[in-house]
């Protein structure tokens, strides 16, 4: 498929930050709050912190998805070749990947590796609205993942595993455009036309070192 004919421009949010609605429990797994809590607090619960690594296609209901306990921090090469690799609905690597400050500011060697394969880093401004709202909407559905069972039913607790692979199957059903969420045409279009985009494979193997 000629990419040219296509007016969008390949970009991805990325984002990495600690998870706002779950938590995971030395007895019961993974559980889900309604509320944010304070860190201190969770401790008091016994509860442990889990980062959550996501990627969004600006605009549209396209969210990859994976979590880890905090002291078990993932290289940022690594999950973003997992996330292209695994997530049909990012269409593979991007033109541009934007990020936050923070994220850029705690691995400046992000920029360096995303130009050896071909993507642009792109830093986002203190105006930009769209990526914290990627994260605020990535927070907001990571509450509901614990609650799908994905290869098991019954009380059995829900680990670390089953709480990817429930987010791995919610964005299965975004890439075939089953949870769109859109109301007027124009937006639905836009959806149609990301998704016929050909897949891009990754252009090497990434070597950026864990997120601090």
């Amino acid at each position: 498929m000629n990419i040219a004919a296509h007016p969008l421009r390949r970009e991805h949010h990325f984002y990495v930050a600690i998870a706002k609605f779950v938590f995971l429990h030395p007895e019961y797994g993974v559980v889900s709050v309604r509320e944010p809590i304070k860190l201190k607090d969770a401790e008091l619960y016994g509860l442990t912190p889990l980062l959550l690594y996501g990627l969004t296609v600006p605009g549209l209901p396209i969210r990859w998805m994976t979590f880890t306990p905090i002291m078990h921090r993932k290289a940022l090469g690594r999950i973003l070749q997992e996330a292209w690799g695994s997530g049909k609905g990012l269409r593979g690597q991007p033109d541009v990947l934007q990020v936050n400050r923070h994220l850029a500011k705690a691995s400046p060697e992000l920029s360096t590796e995303m130009a050896k394969i071909g993507v642009q880093l792109e830093v986002a401004g203190a105006s930009e609205k769209s990526l914290p709202a990627s994260l605020r909407s990535a927070q907001n559905a990571s509450m509901w993942l614990s609650k799908r069972r994905t290869q098991h039913d019954g009380p059995q607790v829900f680990t670390i595993q089953d709480l990817c692979e429930s987010a791995q199957n919610d964005h299965n059903s975004q890439a075939k455009g089953e949870m769109r969420g859109l109301s007027n045409r124009p937006h639905e279009e836009k959806l149609q036309q990301w998704l016929s985009l050909a897949l891009r494979q990754t252009g090497g193997l990434l070597r950026c070192p864990r997120f601090i």
